[in-house]
C-alpha cells in the first residue's frame, strides 16, 4: 500500500502517477497491492459520472475471483472488458467538465506517496541537524574567544567572601476549596458519520482484501 491507508490507496496511485485523459485527467483505475492482497477501484473527472460507486462495485465483484487465484492478467482483462462494455453500451462520449475549487486534488495525495514524503522529511531533518551543529560550533567558538580564563579555582571564597546566607521558607496549606461547574449535554446535536474521501472523484464502496 506504500504507506496509503485503504481508502486513499487507489486515489493516491491515480494522482501520484499522473493518470487520466485530457486536461480533466478523466479515467478509471484498478489499483492492486499484491503483497498486501488488497485492491480497489477509483474514477475521476467525467469518467466519475459513468463509473459511479455501484458500477465500480460491480466491476470489483468480477475481478475478485481472479485475484484470489493470483491470476493477475485475468483480473486486468476482466476489468478492462467490463469497463469497455459499459462505455460502448452507453454510447458515452468524452466531454469537458467544469470543476470548483473543492474538486482540486489535495497536495497530500497528488505530490508524493506517504513513503516518498517520509523519505523527504528525514532527508530534510538530516540537513537541518547538520546545519544546527555547525552553527552551534561557530557560536560557541565565538563566545569562548571572548572569555577571560582565570585558571582552575578550588574554592568559592572569591565569589562569596562573606559566606552564604541561607533561609528556609515553608508553606502549609490547611484547607482546599474546589468549584465544580456542570455543563449540560446537548442531546439534540447529532454525531458526524463516517464516509469516504472525495476530491472530484468516485470510490467504490470500499476496498477488498483477497
Amino acid at each position: 500500500l506504500q504507506g496509503y491507508d485503504e481508502y486513499d490507496f487507489a486515489e493516491g496511485m491515480y494522482f501520484n502517477h499522473n493518470m487520466g485523459y485530457g486536461s480533466e485527467y478523466s479515467g478509471v483505475v484498478l489499483a492492486i497491492a499484491v503483497e498486501d492482497r488488497y485492491f480497489d477501484s477509483y474514477s475521476y473527472g467525467p469518467a466519475g459520472d459513468v463509473f459511479d460507486t455501484a458500477e465500480l462495485d460491480h466491476i470489483n465483484d468480477l475481478v475478485l475471483p481472479h485475484l484470489r487465484e493470483d491470476d493477475w492478467s485475468g483480473a486486468v482483462e476482466a476489468y478492462y472488458q467490463e469497463a469497455t462494455s459499459v462505455l460502448e453500451e452507453g454510447n458515452y462520449r468524452y466531454y469537458h467538465k467544469e470543476y470548483s475549487d473543492d474538486d482540486l486534488v489535495p497536495d497530500r495525495i497528488a505530490s508524493y506517496s506517504p513513503q516518498q514524503r517520509q523519505q523527504r522529511f528525514w532527508t530534510m531533518v538530516a540537513f537541518a541537524a547538520f546545519g544546527a551543529i555547525v552553527l552551534a560550533c561557530i557560536i560557541n567558538f565565538a563566545r569562548k574567544s571572548k572569555l577571560n580564563n582565570t585558571g582552575l579555582q578550588r574554592t568559592a571564597h572569591g565569589y562569596a567572601p562573606n559566606g552564604l546566607q541561607l533561609e528556609l521558607m515553608q508553606d502549609y496549606f490547611m484547607y482546599e476549596t474546589r468549584t465544580v461547574t456542570r455543563i449540560p449535554r446537548n442531546r439534540s446535536s447529532g454525531g458526524s458519520g463516517g464516509g469516504y474521501h472525495f476530491s472530484g472523484g468516485v470510490h467504490s464502496s470500499g476496498g477488498h482484501h483477497f
